[in-house]
């Protein structure tokens, strides 16, 4: 039974991020429900989801106050810590590895990885294959967030048929009760240039290549000064800022960094957008949805199978494509509010209760003693 059994939920940081969200999510469901429990981070202290749930007396522990995730003295300190604990879920490289490492040293401890995105850095070395297999190996249960991660998982570690019984999919879920209930942000209070009759476009997510934010700040060059692009996030905005100088587009866009009522910031917009070179199964999208905001997302792995029955594709750096779905959306009232109703039932098929009674499923089959025995 669960109640006897203690969960250790690891992560790289708890700073600005879909997965560090996530696992804040989890945490507090997790409290909700009464397990025992501790959240792992490998870096921080002063990460704004790690102070949340402090807040909210969950158990946080940080090997480090630094931000090196590379350091191989974090496989003592997992030792130490990890033995005190039953289940090991683990989110993120290299969170995976460095637990994989203490696992050799911490026998009878069931160990659960969640898979959160299509492809990474390692899969464009060949050398790092047979470094992922033995990693993955170490792990009792493969859990990926999409069909698409799974898939592409197990094309990128080819394992053996007996090994594919540890590789499921639970897709990422969020607290749909929680985001019906989302209030708007006076747009005035967003930026005081942002009036009601503009259309406001939003993309929430860290400023990185992989997002490819530039796409849609391109699109802003193709559409009217009605339309206003707030870009959020956390990270380098620089090249972004650069850019938007560059095309001479300065009072269209606002940048804004990550902050806790970003939920709300998405509610006070007309439009959702996510034009990311790859995506897991993007939670940004879904919380989007489950708030009636019309999503548009580029047409890549990961956010296809979430949007296909919920919002509009556009074929991905295609600026022009994109910057059509916009007006196809801020035009057409009719068109809006059909696709608005379409991403809110869709929603509904991700649901953060459903995941942790998937999760809990496992841990207590994986925890039978004719389980451990195999």
């Amino acid at each position: 039974m669960m109640n006897n059994k203690k969960v250790a939920l690891i992560n790289h940081n708890l700073g600005p991020g879909g997965v560090s969200k996530y696992v804040y999510d989890l945490a507090r469901k997790y409290k909700e429900k009464g397990l025992s429990f501790s959240v792992i981070a490998l870096t921080g202290g002063d990460d704004i989801y790690g102070k949340e749930l402090l807040k909210q007396d969950i158990e946080v522990l940080f090997l480090s106050g630094k931000t090196k995730i590379y350091d191989i003295r974090y496989i003592r300190k997992l030792i130490q810590i990890l033995k005190n604990y039953d289940i090991i879920h683990v989110n993120t490289f290299p969170s995976q590895f460095w637990t994989a490492c203490a696992s050799i040293f911490l026998a009878n401890k069931l160990y659960i990885l969640t898979e959160h995105s299509t492809t990474n850095n390692r899969r464009e070395k060949w050398w790092f294959k047979y470094i992922d297999k033995w990693m993955y190996k170490r792990y009792s249960k493969i859990i990926s967030v999409s069909n698409e991660v799974n898939k592409n998982l197990q094309d990128w570690l080819t394992p053996s048929k007996k090994e594919k019984s540890k590789f499921i999919v639970i897709n990422n879920g969020v607290d749909l009760d929680r985001y019906s209930k989302v209030v708007r942000i006076k747009r005035q209070l967003i930026n005081p240039s942002l009036t009601n009759d503009q259309v406001l476009i939003c993309m929430l997510a860290r400023f990185a290549p992989p997002k490819d934010q530039k796409t849609l700040i391109r699109s802003m060059t193709r559409l009217d000064d009605k339309y206003k692009l707030l870009l959020l996030g956390s990270g380098d905005q620089s090249a972004e800022i650069q850019l938007v100088k560059d095309l001479n587009i300065e009072d269209k866009v606002i940048f804004l960094d990550y902050r806790l009522d970003a939920d709300s910031l998405v509610k006070s917009c007309d439009i959702s957008i996510l034009s990311s070179n790859f995506e897991g199964l993007p939670l940004v999208v879904i919380e989007a949805m489950a708030m009636g905001i019309p999503t548009i997302g580029s047409d890549v792995d990961g956010l296809r199978d979430v949007m296909q029955d919920g919002g509009l594709l556009f074929e991905c750096g295609n600026d022009e494509e994109l910057a059509n779905k916009i007006k196809m959306l801020a035009e057409d009232k009719l068109f809006y509010d059909k696709i608005s109703k379409k991403g809110l039932l869709n929603s509904k098929k991700y649901s953060l209760d459903n995941v942790i009674d998937s999760y809990l499923t496992i841990y207590e089959l994986l925890n039978k003693p004719r389980e451990l025995k195999k």
